[in-house]
């Protein structure tokens, strides 16, 4: 969604109604319409809005008047006066181009509109690197494949400073053939980055395990939003979002991915740089993820880097360590919710809350699911202070070093209850 602020009528107004007005018109642009291709003509073809067929794939641009699709066979769109997109093969971008053209058309496309549209078909490029950026859109139903001249280490697509970028639709393929470590795509510094409705493939040493480079990676973003990705098979981390030698990180929304097959985390976000006055937000909903080689499927971690998370309505299965894992060291005014969420299968833990280095944390766990799962179902451990945990299945609930905690309302399956700390009560509580 465009990041333009709303009007808000001015107190006392008698004319409240014409900024309302101008805030519906702005909506049927910015919010993209989604249904069959044959319903299109049930929506008003607003200038500048989109339409995407949730059957074909296909999408559609309004001009005022109709739908004009922006991938008719055997024409790629170009540069309008309406919206300003065009296609990148109007760039020199092709499936028979070698890598090095296909990079310099992208990147020339890229730097040089604010929408630019990438066809049905698979163009292998080398690197692409981008700076400052702003208010662009990358879209289409295209495979961008690395070449083997991407190095280890790097990132296929890389984009410094700017704000407002957006990658919607596409597939971004490292290769199966080639284990390399390296990533899909990496923002630094930017301010509003979007991923959305892409799938990102065969990264890193892709059936294996390696600490970086991850496939999609936000470091020190403000305003992140990866959602409705298909991420898999990769080395290294699905989707991170992180802040270390870097601006502060905040605005963070990972929410209805699928990611599975990864090396490490399939979700990951933290900081090591926000304050107290200026902690990061952690949104992670709706997700759901599976079978990772090593650590936890949703991980929260960070040295000292203030934050408040939500984690909530998502399912996993088959951890290697624990599903919903957070764990901050030295921090004093942050908080985590960890609501609704399903796990099956095996690890350590369903869900552990952690703060390390004398730091401390409120946490509250409600509504969750654990099961067919015989390590602890939920575990709190050091640091954790103002507990809430209530209205949970699990096979277990442990608490070591707690303080001030109150679970209630609970049903267990497996040990029950074994809680330590000081303050810590329970009550209402049901062993089956």
């Amino acid at each position: 969604m465009n990041n333009e602020r709303y009007a808000t009528p001015e107190k006392g107004s008698l004319e409240w109604h014409v900024p309302l007005n101008e805030n519906f018109e702005k909506l049927s642009r910015d919010v993209e319409v989604r249904d069959v291709k044959a319903n299109r003509t049930n929506y008003a073809p607003t200038a500048g809005a989109l339409f995407r067929a949730t059957d074909t794939g296909e999408v559609f641009y309004g001009d005022g008047s109709q739908w004009t699709a922006l991938n008719p066979p055997n024409e790629s769109p170009e540069t309008t006066g309406v919206g300003g997109y065009v296609s990148a093969e109007s760039y020199g971008l092709s499936s028979a181009a070698d890598p090095e053209q296909n990079a310099d058309a992208l990147r020339t496309a890229i730097e040089s509109n604010d929408v630019v549209y990438l066809p049905a078909g698979t163009y292998v490029c080398d690197a692409v690197e981008t700076w400052n950026t702003g208010n662009t859109t990358i879209f289409g139903r295209g495979t961008l494949k690395a070449s083997p001249d991407v190095d280890e280490w790097d990132h296929f697509l890389r984009f410094r400073g700017g704000e407002n970028l957006v990658l919607d639709g596409l597939t971004i393929d490292g290769d199966r053939d080639d284990d390399t470590g390296r990533g899909a795509v990496r923002f630094e510094n930017v301010t509003a980055a979007t991923v959305k409705n892409c799938e990102v493939k065969n990264w890193q040493d892709h059936d294996g395990t390696t600490d970086q480079p991850h496939a999609v990676n936000f470091v020190g973003c403000r305003g992140v939003w990866a959602t409705d990705n298909h991420v898999h098979h990769v080395g290294a981390k699905g989707i991170n979002a992180y802040a270390r030698n870097s601006d502060p990180i905040d605005g963070v929304v990972f929410r209805g991915n699928y990611v599975h097959d990864t090396g490490e985390e399939a979700l990951f976000c933290g900081s090591e740089v926000n304050t107290a006055e200026n902690p990061a937000r952690f949104i992670v909903e709706g997700n759901h993820l599976r079978d990772n080689r090593s650590q936890y499927l949703v991980r929260v971690a960070g040295d000292g880097g203030e934050n408040h998370t939500i984690i909530a309505n998502n399912t996993a299965l088959d951890a290697s360590t624990a599903a919903y894992n957070y764990k901050t060291s030295n921090v004093t005014a942050s908080s985590v919710v960890v609501a609704n969420n399903v796990y099956r299968g095996g690890g350590r833990a369903g869900i552990s809350v952690q703060s390390t280095g004398g730091g401390h944390l409120a946490a509250t766990v409600t509504g969750n699911r654990i099961a067919g799962h015989r390590g602890d179902g939920i575990l709190f451990e050091s640091g954790c202070k103002n507990v809430l945990c209530y209205g949970n299945y699990s096979n277990g609930i442990r608490s070591t070093d707690t303080e001030s905690a109150l679970v209630f309302g609970n049903m267990t399956y497996g040990y029950g209850l074994d809680l330590d700390g000081w303050n810590v009560e329970e009550q209402l509580n049901l062993a089956v």
